[in-house]
C-alpha cells in the first residue's frame, strides 16, 4: 500500500521511524519537525489564530470552578468536582501543542472532539504519578442507572515525572492519535468511536494553565485509499 509520512516536532524524540496499521497502508511517524513535506499521501495543515479558540467555555457549571483565556494562554481551576472548558470551534484532524504548568495536585486532561454533552474523548493526564490514559466517554439513554455511561479505556501509559512546565503535542487524525509529552511519545493508538467535536480541557480539583498554546488544522489525505472506519482493519 502507500506509504503516508507525517512530520510533527514534538511528537516524541524517539518516535522515528515508527510504523502504525492504521489505514491498511503504513504510516511513519517522524518526530523532527512540525513542518510536514508536501507529498502526495501526506497531509498539509493551517494554522489557527489563537485567538479564535476563545473565550473557553464550561459544560458543567460547577461552581467552584473558574477560569482565564488571552490568546495563547489558558488557565483553569475547579477546587472540587469536575469542570470541562471547551476551546471555540469543533475541529477533526488537528495538532495541540503548549506548555503546560500545574500549579496544584489534582488530576487534569485534554478534551478531544466532544460534543456540548462532553461525549467524546478523555485524554487524562497525572503528572504526579506519571500516568497517562485515553478513554472513550458517552451518555447512554438507553442504560440502567448502573449503566447511565458508555466508558471504554482505550490506552494506558507510564512515563517519567520532572519538574514542569510540561511540553505536550496532541495528534489526533482520521482514526489515529498521538500525545508526545516532554519529547517522548507516551500515547499512540487508533479508534473511530468520535470523528468530530470541540477541544479543550478538564480539572479534578487541580489549577493548572497552558501557555504558548498553537493549533493546526490538518488538510483530508491526498490518497483516497484512507478508510473512514476502521472496518477494513
Amino acid at each position: 500500500g502507500e506509504t503516508a509520512t507525517l512530520l510533527s516536532t514534538g511528537l516524541g524524540s524517539h518516535a522515528s521511524n515508527t510504523r502504525m496499521a492504521v489505514t491498511g497502508s503504513t504510516a511513519t511517524m517522524n518526530s523532527t519537525s512540525l513542518r510536514p513535506k508536501h507529498t502526495r499521501a501526506q497531509p498539509g495543515r493551517r494554522s489557527t489564530t489563537p485567538a479564535r479558540l476563545i473565550p473557553l467555555t464550561p459544560v458543567l457549571g460547577n461552581p467552584s470552578a473558574s477560569f482565564d483565556a488571552t490568546p495563547g494562554m489558558c488557565k483553569v481551576d475547579c477546587e472540587s468536582g469536575m469542570e470541562m472548558f471547551l476551546l471555540q470551534g469543533e475541529y477533526d484532524d488537528f495538532v495541540l501543542s503548549g506548555d503546560l504548568h500545574i500549579d496544584e495536585s489534582g488530576k487534569c486532561g485534554l478534551l478531544i472532539r466532544v460534543d456540548e454533552k462532553g461525549d467524546g474523548y478523555f485524554l487524562s493526564l497525572d503528572l504526579y504519578k506519571g500516568i497517562a490514559q485515553l478513554r472513550a466517554w458517552a451518555y447512554n439513554p438507553e442504560g440502567s442507572h448502573e449503566e447511565a455511561f458508555h466508558y471504554q479505556q482505550l490506552q494506558a501509559s507510564n512515563f517519567l515525572t520532572q519538574e514542569g512546565p510540561h511540553r505536550f503535542s496532541l495528534l489526533a487524525y482520521g482514526q489515529y492519535f498521538e500525545l508526545s509529552l516532554n519529547g517522548f511519545v507516551v500515547l499512540s493508538l487508533a479508534d473511530d468511536q468520535f470523528d468530530r467535536g470541540r477541544i479543550g480541557f478538564y480539572s479534578e480539583g487541580a489549577m493548572f494553565r497552558v501557555e504558548n498554546l498553537t493549533f493546526w488544522t490538518c488538510t483530508e489525505p491526498v490518497n483516497k485509499e484512507y478508510p473512514e472506519t476502521l472496518e477494513r482493519l
